[in-house]
């Protein structure tokens, strides 16, 4: 059983705290992905989805444009 398992955590625990360093060792432990470059088919499908947000932004921006 781990430790602290089935408790509920004091009122003043600091969440972000916790949140931060599990980000800090997650990204020390795997710093090396992050140092790798993005496949080709990757990078593709990542300007294909961000050509389709900007279109729903532009159409959300009319909308709203037209019916205020």
């Amino acid at each position: 059983m781990l430790i602290g398992m089935g408790r509920r955590p004091k009122p003043d625990f600091d969440f972000e705290a916790v949140r931060t360093a599990i980000g800090t060792g997650l990204r020390s432990l795997h710093s090396d992905v992050l140092q790798e470059q993005l496949p080709d088919r990757i990078a593709e499908l990542l300007r294909q989805l961000d050509q389709q947000q900007r279109q729903l932004d532009q159409q959300k921006d009319a909308d709203n444009t037209l019916h205020p």
